[in-house]
C-alpha cells in the first residue's frame, strides 16, 4: 500500500469528487480528466483502485471501451485483494463487464462479471444498482452458433 501525506488524501478526494460530479452530468471528456488527476497524486491502493474503476468507466461512456480494459483489471485485481466492501468490488466487476462487453472482447466473461455483480448486489441489498445489473443482463444475452 502507498503511503499517503497529510495533505495528499484531500487532494485527491477533492479530484475524484470533481470527476464523479462531472461523470454524473454525463460531461465525460472533463471526468476523465478530473480522474487521471486523481491518480497523479500518491495514494493508497484502495484509493487508486477507486480511482482506475471511475476513469474507466468515464473511458467507457466516452467510447474507449478497450483503453479502460487494462485499467479496469487493475482496479478489480486490487478490489479483491483489499476491498472488505463488496459492493466496491461490485461496481469495478460491473464496469469491466460493460468494457469487455462493449470492445468486442470476451462476451462470456462480461457475462460472468456481471452476474457475480448481481449476487454482490442482492447481497448487499442495493437495489438501485441491483436494478441497473438486472436491465443490463436482459439486454445482454449470450451469442450461440459463432460465426
Amino acid at each position: 500500500m502507498t503511503a499517503l501525506s497529510g495533505s495528499t488524501q484531500p487532494r485527491v478526494g477533492e479530484w475524484n469528487t470533481k470527476a464523479e460530479i462531472l461523470r454524473a452530468l454525463r460531461r465525460e471528456k472533463e471526468s476523465r480528466e478530473a480522474f487521471e488527476r486523481a491518480l497523479s497524486v500518491d495514494q493508497a491502493d484502495w484509493m487508486r483502485a477507486g480511482n482506475l474503476t471511475g476513469l474507466g468507466r468515464a473511458m467507457v461512456s466516452d467510447g474507449d471501451p478497450q483503453g479502460a480494459i487494462p485499467l479496469l483489471e487493475k482496479a478489480l485485481k486490487a478490489r479483491e485483494a483489499e476491498e472488505p466492501d463488496p459492493s466496491l468490488v461490485a461496481e469495478t466487476r460491473f464496469v469491466l463487464a460493460g468494457a469487455l462487453w462493449n470492445s468486442g472482447d470476451d462476451r462470456a466473461r462480461a457475462l460472468s462479471l456481471a452476474t457475480a455483480a448481481r449476487g454482490a448486489y442482492e447481497s448487499q441489498h442495493q437495489t438501485r444498482e441491483l436494478t441497473e445489473v438486472d436491465a443490463w443482463l436482459a439486454t445482454h444475452k449470450p451469442r450461440h452458433g459463432r460465426r
